[in-house]
């Protein structure tokens, strides 16, 4: 135990460094004896490890779903072999390498757009703000199966420079990804894409091209 260090013999051989620990140690101790004397006597120093002084937070077991917030708002678009195009809102997205940079999207796989990113290896992620709110919503809460979303909230695209797979023109920043791997992970399939080509609003790139993303009124 710290406390009954100054009682005990120290081979100076072994651990030459103690005797500074020593006297750290006991100038601790002085401090606190000081602040504790100060506080006795309603000077400005509180023991804060007393439990009196702490407050009161009560915690309770919370549900285990979606438990770490914020999620992101991102659309991923992708194209089919067949030329057919999509676009999904996904909540399961982030960085998981900078070198090389890599960012991984999770897709339920009985999801439309599931297949055409497996078959494809590639997909967009584009970064949507609040003025795209309508359009995410939109998007997140229909499916391809019942008609031709993109068309109906006419979604402009573009395509991509490096990946078979349209960009959202009106989302202020957009990054194509290769497919490198992917694993399932109990209800999302998640696919690990390298960035391939990063489209951003011009506004938004300073002179060494990093993008300012405090510009962006993110949802």
């Amino acid at each position: 135990m710290i406390g009954d260090l100054s009682s005990r013999r120290i081979n100076h051989q072994l651990f030459p460094k103690y005797g500074s620990f020593k006297k750290g140690y006991r100038s601790c101790t002085r401090q606190s004896a000081k602040r504790q004397k100060l506080n006795d006597e309603g000077g400005q120093f509180m023991d804060i490890s007393s439990a009196k002084n702490r407050a009161v937070i009560q915690k309770k077991q919370a549900i285990k779903k979606s438990c770490l917030q914020p999620a992101p708002a991102v659309l991923v678009s992708c194209r089919g072999l067949d030329g057919e195009e999509n676009a999904l809102a996904v909540g399961y997205c982030c960085n998981c390498s900078y070198d090389p940079p890599l960012v991984m999207v999770g897709v339920v796989p009985s999801r439309y757009s599931h297949k055409m990113i497996k078959e494809s290896g590639c997909f967009v992620v584009n970064l949507v703000d609040r003025s795209y709110k309508e359009t995410f919503d939109y998007l997140g809460s229909h499916s391809k199966r019942d008609g031709d979303k993109l068309t109906a909230m006419h979604v402009r695209l573009e395509d991509g420079l490096k990946v078979n797979a349209p960009i959202l023109t009106d989302c202020p920043v957009n990054i194509e990804c290769s497919v490198v791997d992917s694993v399932v992970a109990g209800s999302h399939e998640m696919f690990v894409g390298k960035v391939e080509y990063v489209h951003a609003n011009e506004k938004l790139i300073d002179g060494d091209g990093k993008i300012d993303f405090s510009q962006i009124n993110f949802l």
